[in-house]
């Protein structure tokens, strides 16, 4: 269950050891380091987020200020292009990861975008995932985010 606060904010250079340490865990093909600093760093299109724990932290083990998760997409012309989403192993079947793309389409919406586009790493398939390797149903809980303002 989501209770407490969470902070969602620009992805920083700071936050990469992390984040790549969350990437290994969660794909087979992970991103390098190279591949996500050209992101933080050369692209202007791209929005990087990440979501970390508030005050109380995620449940055991997760104590606050944790990498939860983050999301990377961009506003290209008329489309939101969702680019990377992970999501901490002890924080998955909450909706975190369901929350982080609905920012991500309101934040499309926001700039008047019609069109999502969403590129597809798979991983095997589990109890809780059909055959392509994406969720068979989803449901979100409602997620308080305080972030910094974004331009």
């Amino acid at each position: 269950m989501l209770d407490g606060t969470f902070r969602l904010i620009p992805m920083q250079e700071s936050d990469l050891d992390e984040v790549l340490d969350l990437e290994q865990r969660s794909f087979s093909e992970p991103w390098t380091r190279k591949m996500f600093l050209g992101e933080l760093q050369g692209n202007a299109f791209a929005t990087n987020l990440v979501l970390r724990a508030g005050d109380a932290g995620f449940g055991e083990g997760v104590g606050a200020g944790a990498l939860l998760g983050y999301i990377m997409f961009w506003v290209v012309f008329e489309e939101l292009h969702l680019m990377n989403l992970a999501v901490r192993p002890e924080a998955r079947r909450h909706g975190i990861g369901l929350a982080l793309v609905r920012h991500a389409l309101r934040r499309r919406k926001a700039y008047g975008r019609r069109c999502s586009r969403c590129g597809r790493r798979t991983r095997p398939p589990s109890r809780s995932t059909g055959s392509s390797g994406l969720p068979r149903r989803a449901s979100a809980k409602a997620i308080t985010f305080t972030h910094a303002k974004m331009q």
